[in-house]
């Protein structure tokens, strides 16, 4: 009887102690502690998408640095973590490891590239671990997976309506319109909708150019498009390479309205290219540092406090600082008991949640894990050296 008392004790202090050091205990939440919640970040801060990303950084930072001094997220503050991914597919699969398995992250945002976030689909769905990816790319929430979410308007989108401005707005009957990207999974993100959108107004669009994500001279692309007649060009880019077809349009005469996707919309496009922005017109999802609302106002305020010689924000910076105020409106429901599956179910919650004016309205669902839908037109002004909105809130027609 007593060896039998002994044995019961014996298994009972095990089984108490296996509750203690369990993994799946709930005290232990990955990514959680009762004073900090870790949020992992990958971007390109040293490649070729550099200059598009480290204001969006820049903006991720600020804004996450005032939700902390406001108190943080149910008592709890926000640890940021970012990693270079130089805009490389095997260096982004070293940073998501790190993050998650090293730092253990509760969720990630990024990385920089579509083709790194389209390589990383198996991983996030293994891992299980919420990811709000950068890239507008379609494919991203299109069949909706469960651990995969924007924060923006898609590319098919942005191509969408930038077809109804010209066709609707411009009164183009038979518009002749050229695309030019880059030639990868970022490129044919926008170019395969917009060859769609095309063939729903019943034309063929009449050239299609390819431009390296590294270059910096347009020239052959501009002569082409001169020899095919085009009267609107659609560039899918980034800042850089937009303004080398912008100067070489000029340079060679393509009398042709150009038109921006939101990787091209940006301020430093018209100081980049100068006079020869002059009819640049782009869309974008995101306020300007210009416009003049409640959420863009804060925003500046804040900015400025950190750092008061700043004189402006590109649109990335706006998408960095925007960010946190979704993702703080979808911790605050997950509530004391974070964890990972319970702050996607507070994120597919959002319903016409209102950013003040720094975007249109977000909302998320179960099948649907697209933030945004809304985009504005902007304007070159180049004598300002920035764009300035022309249109309000506007969504593609069904």
């Amino acid at each position: 009887m007593i060896r039998k008392g002994i044995l019961a004790s014996t298994i009972m202090i095990i089984f108490l102690f296996t509750l203690e050091v369990s993994p799946g205990c709930a005290t232990e939440v990955v990514g959680v502690t009762n004073d900090t919640i870790k949020i992992g970040f990958m971007t390109d801060l040293t490649g070729p998408a550099a200059a598009n990303c480290i204001p969006w950084r820049d903006g991720l930072r600020n804004s996450f640095r005032y939700i902390n001094e406001k108190g943080g997220i149910n008592g709890r503050k926000i640890k940021f973590l970012v990693e270079d991914d130089r805009y490389s597919i095997p260096i982004s699969m070293a940073a998501f490891k790190k993050l998650v398995y090293k730092d253990k992250v509760l969720f990630l945002m990024g990385p920089s590239g579509s083709g790194a976030s389209v390589a990383l689909f198996s991983q996030i769905k293994k891992e299980k671990i919420p990811a709000i990816v950068w890239s507008p790319s379609e494919r991203m929430v299109v069949p909706t997976k469960k651990y995969v979410f924007n924060n923006v308007v898609t590319y098919t989108d942005n191509v969408k309506l930038i077809m109804d401005y010209i066709v609707k707005e411009q009164n183009a009957k038979t518009p002749r319109i050229s695309f030019v990207c880059s030639d990868n999974e970022f490129g044919k993100a926008g170019l395969y909708p917009a060859r769609e959108r095309a063939k729903f107004y019943g034309f063929k669009m009449v050239d299609e150019e390819f431009l390296d994500m590294a270059a910096l001279d347009a020239t052959s692309q501009v002569l082409n498009l001169k020899r095919a007649k085009t009267n609107y060009v659609i560039v899918h880019h980034a800042i850089s390479q937009a303004v080398a077809l912008l100067r070489d349009a000029r340079k060679y005469g393509l009398k042709a309205t150009i038109i921006g996707t939101m990787t091209a919309c940006d301020d430093n496009v018209i100081r980049m290219a100068g006079n020869a922005a002059k009819n640049f017109v782009s869309v974008q999802c995101f306020a300007s540092w210009y416009d003049d609302t409640p959420g863009v106002d804060e925003m500046k305020e804040i900015t400025l406090r950190y750092k008061p010689k700043t004189k402006m924000h590109s649109f990335y910076y706006i998408e960095g600082w925007a960010t946190p105020i979704i993702l703080s409106e979808a911790l605050k429901r997950a509530g004391e008991n974070l964890n990972r599956e319970n702050f996607m179910m507070a994120l597919e919650s959002i319903k016409n949640f209102d950013t003040r004016g720094i975007t249109g309205p977000v909302t998320y669902g179960v099948d649907d894990h697209k933030a945004l839908d809304h985009l504005k037109f902007f304007k070159a002004d180049v004598d300002k050296k920035k764009l300035v909105s022309i249109t309000d809130w506007m969504k593609p027609k069904d």
